[in-house]
């Protein structure tokens, strides 16, 4: 059976990223439950993108995730998974997302997800061998979820939540760089690595990224906090720390040598579990309180 070979190929631990479609429209305080809905379909649809790109992926990377220590393990890489069932549900998922955003949301989200779909796939097939382009292309992908959350609620998105969103993605990208550039730097005598950039990228250049980044987002979310008054301005304040606290946890962790998995987090870091907890609540009182 390869039903659970083929779940686990499709990452549903990296499913929480889609979750960024609801940004712009809880950000901008959409309540209509139409409206949500459609943000909901917007996050089916980029859940089966997204997994469709990793299928596409593994398939395409099974020599050099055979060079990994752990995604050696991957289905595709370890034989559990076929290469035919990987392309074919590759492929069901892609047209998918494409045609369920085109019927039951609208032109300008099915657009933005096709644009998604051949971003990454010019990124796997060429981007990603380019120093500086290739994080700043899979940053681009979590942009493009947030944007394609809004054009399914049908609002408008600032400037400053694009910038903000940009210098996390980013900064998220790079710590996930870093800390492959820290493992290849550990074990380079026995291993080739299995991104051809690792041996380019440099230490400081991505901490040089990292610091910039991390400034951007803080100086981002602040413009958004005093720009856009919401119910309660007090509470809408006092999600500042969170985010603050949340970053400086970030950097303590790739700073031990983590980040190669920023997702994980969210699962294990207790930090930062309460940072969003609390960050929540803040935003609910500001976004609906009195």
């Amino acid at each position: 059976m390869m039903i659970w070979p083929l779940l686990q190929a499709m990452r549903p631990r990296q499913w929480v990223k889609n979750v960024l479609v609801g940004a712009a429209p809880a950000a901008a305080g959409v309540t209509a439950t139409t409206q949500w809905l459609d943000v909901l379909l917007a996050f089916i649809s980029m859940t089966c993108a997204a997994s469709g790109v990793y299928l596409f992926n593994d398939v395409a990377d099974t020599a050099e995730d055979r060079l990994h220590p752990k995604k050696i393990a991957r289905p595709v890489a370890s034989g559990a998974l076929s290469v035919r069932v990987a392309t074919i549900a590759g492929g069901v998922l892609t047209s998918t997302s494409v045609v369920l955003a085109a019927v039951f949301i609208n032109s300008v989200t099915a657009t933005l997800v096709t644009g998604y779909l051949a971003l990454m796939g010019l990124y796997s097939v060429v981007l990603r061998k380019v120093i500086g382009i290739d994080i700043i292309i899979v940053a681009g992908g979590f942009v493009l979820r947030a944007l394609i959350g809004a054009s399914a609620a049908s609002i408008a998105v600032s400037s400053v939540f694009v910038v903000f969103i940009g210098c996390a993605a980013l900064f998220i990208v790079t710590g996930k760089r870093l800390s492959e550039v820290n493992t290849f730097s550990l074990h380079h005598a026995t291993t080739t690595p299995h991104r051809p950039t690792l041996r380019q990228y440099s230490r400081t250049s991505l901490w040089l990224i990292i610091c910039i980044t991390s400034a951007g987002m803080v100086l981002a979310y602040i413009v958004w906090v005093a720009t856009t008054p919401l119910a309660s301005r007090a509470a809408q304040a006092a999600t500042i720390p969170f985010v603050i606290i949340a970053l400086i946890r970030m950097l303590a962790v790739l700073r031990q040598g983590g980040g190669d998995e920023p997702e994980v987090l969210l699962y294990c870091d207790r930090s930062i579990q309460c940072c969003a907890i609390g960050w929540a609540v803040a935003f609910l009182l500001a976004e609906y309180g009195s």
